[in-house]
């Protein structure tokens, strides 16, 4: 009896702001990485590692260029070098970011097959109600556009009027929209 009981109480609305578009926003996207997460997908982490190494190389530098055990005329040179260096470090890091991650807030492997990777990819533009997210893999023929599939929602179904996250009916929502990647026509 005790368990039928638990079984039946509701998780606790989880509560924010509904006028706060950067709260909705971290919601979603939170709960978007918990799904795929649970749905046994893996992250890749090659440019995210690119950039953690261009940060390094950068602290580095800053590091020499301070610290370096000449007086100040004389190491100009290891201070030019180490001003172009960080320089051509933090681009690497900005372009990966501009051009690469640009609104991607996963991208990753189906059941951490190589084979199958995805992205996904959240927008909610400002003072609008309608919260996108864009689900990318590459074409299976391996030639033409990518396979994408959209979901754009009013917010008002993920949340109701007091700002309360209605995360069954979001997690419902995504996982269909993961699910009709892998299918020709989306339902």
């Amino acid at each position: 009896m005790a368990t039928e009981t638990a079984q039946q109480v509701p998780k606790p609305l989880t509560k924010i702001n509904p006028y706060d578009q950067l709260a909705v926003k971290q919601i979603v996207d939170d709960t978007v990485l918990k799904v795929v997460d649970e749905e046994g997908c893996v992250e890749d982490t090659l440019y995210p590692n690119i950039k953690i190494v261009c940060g390094s190389v950068c602290c580095a530098l800053a590091l020499v260029s301070h610290f370096y055990p000449v007086p100040f005329p004389n190491n100009i040179p290891i201070l030019i070098l180490c001003v172009a260096g960080y320089f051509i470090f933090s681009t690497i890091s900005t372009l990966i970011i501009y051009f690469y991650e640009k609104e991607i807030i996963f991208s990753g492997f189906k059941g951490g097959d190589r084979k199958h990777p995805f992205t996904v990819t959240t927008r909610f533009p400002k003072n609008q109600e309608f919260f996108t997210i864009e689900v990318e893999k590459p074409n299976p023929a391996g030639t033409g556009a990518p396979v994408h599939r959209e979901l754009s929602q009013s917010i008002g179904k993920w949340f109701d009027v007091a700002g309360g996250f209605l995360e069954t009916e979001f997690t419902d929502d995504f996982k269909k929209l993961l699910k009709s990647l892998d299918h020709k026509k989306v339902d």
